[in-house]
């Protein structure tokens, strides 16, 4: 009976992580299309704000409020608001020294963390459109028509943003490995769009009605899902626009990514708790791709050990499971010498893209424990990307 347990433990391990990266993404396919975008209204031009939570952005700061102004939009029709929390470098004067009147700096004092920087953003605007995204990220379409024009369907709520990954530096296999996701959820994201599901959008941009707005909670989440969960529930849907890019430099180095995605996996953990309802089979798409695509993403490294562990247990009689069970070690051997290489000055790019996958699961799993310790803040830290 024990070993019947481990082995139904293993298969469902391994049958969770089969679905989110091959299975869901075919079954995305099979699904009806219900929804899809509407051609460009030149009269329909909705009041747009742009808000930008930054902290210590003196780097990129200038080129975002740059990016921000050379959208293509009536200008009487944007403004850009900038909440600076509590910068320490010269965030605040490379703003002041834009003349523009569409640019406001909101300051605040000490952290306050970015769910509270972007609650008092939404309320210093009467915007009909807000368009929240991060300052290190540039839009490359210059035309927000393409984000409004979905908002005339009355239905929809959000529209999310195609991301890309520009890869810097020496950070070539860890750019390679995130170009490579997110050209993946490009598609998954689009597809679930058309077939009337939610995952949440591409936090860096998305644009949402202003009066679908809700306060977010104080603690580490993620917006892109918990600002949109309670129209989801009222039965709006978000839309896709693949045209908007939201550009983004790639993290440099494994130990950079590890530590920010420590913070994602806290901030992850957190926004199951909060939008949990997303799961409920009275909304059975909505509940469908949260599960494949998100909730089965934030517990892959549990699925990975539980995988490895009953594998282990159930392979001591069965030459069928000890085979498998060497392919888990040699995948896991794989990542010891990528990254053991690396730390000598040797590239090996294959080696080291499995060392940086196994690295970030780890990274998620570390950040699941924070949460469950209650360790989690909503402030955050700029990173080099």
């Amino acid at each position: 009976m024990t070993e019947l347990l481990f082995t139904l433990i293993f298969w469902l391990s391994l049958g969770l992580m089969l679905h989110t990266y091959v299975l869901y993404p075919l079954t995305l396919r099979i699904l009806p299309t219900r929804f899809k975008t509407p051609p460009i209204d030149g009269n329909y031009l909705p009041s747009i704000a742009v808000l930008i939570p930054a902290y210590n952005e003196r780097t990129v700061i200038a080129e975002k409020i740059k990016n921000s102004l050379g959208l293509a939009y009536p200008s009487d029709k944007i403004e850009i608001l900038i909440g600076s929390d509590g910068s320490t470098d010269e965030t605040d004067q490379i703003v002041n020294n834009f003349a523009d009147p569409r640019i406001r700096l909101i300051r605040f004092e000490g952290r306050n963390g970015k769910p509270c920087i972007l609650n008092t953003l939404v309320s210093q605007t009467q915007a009909d459109i807000l368009l929240l995204t991060d300052a290190n990220v540039m839009i490359s379409s210059s035309d927000l028509r393409q984000f409004v024009r979905h908002f005339q369907d009355e239905t929809v709520t959000a529209v999310g943003a195609a991301k890309e990954i520009v890869i810097r530096g020496s950070g070539d296999a860890v750019g390679k490995g995130e170009h490579t996701y997110h050209r993946r959820m490009t598609d998954i994201k689009r597809r679930e769009a058309e077939v009337g599901g939610f995952s949440g959008l591409t936090g860096a941009a998305y644009a949402m009605l202003r009066r679908d707005w809700r306060p977010l909670p104080l603690v580490a989440m993620n917006d892109d899902i918990v600002s949109l969960y309670p129209a989801i529930l009222r039965g709006k849907r978000v839309a896709y626009e693949p045209e908007i890019v939201a550009v983004e430099n790639s993290g440099e180095t494994v130990s950079e990514e590890f530590h920010r995605r420590i913070r994602i996996g806290v901030s992850n953990f957190r926004t199951l708790l909060l939008c949990r309802e997303l799961l409920s089979p009275s909304r059975p798409i909505v509940a469908y791709t949260f599960f494949s695509n998100k909730v089965i993403h934030w517990f892959f490294p549990l699925l990975m050990l539980c995988a490895l562990a009953t594998n282990a247990i159930i392979a001591v009689n069965s030459d069928f499971y000890k085979a498998l069970l060497g392919m888990q070690l040699l995948g896991y051997g794989v990542a010891a010498l990528g990254g053991l290489a690396a730390l000598v000055g040797i590239r090996l790019p294959f080696f080291y893209q499995i060392f940086s996958f196994v690295a970030i699961m780890f990274a998620f799993l570390i950040g699941g424990v924070k949460f469950i310790r209650g360790s989690a803040s909503s402030v955050w830290e700029r990173s080099a990307r």
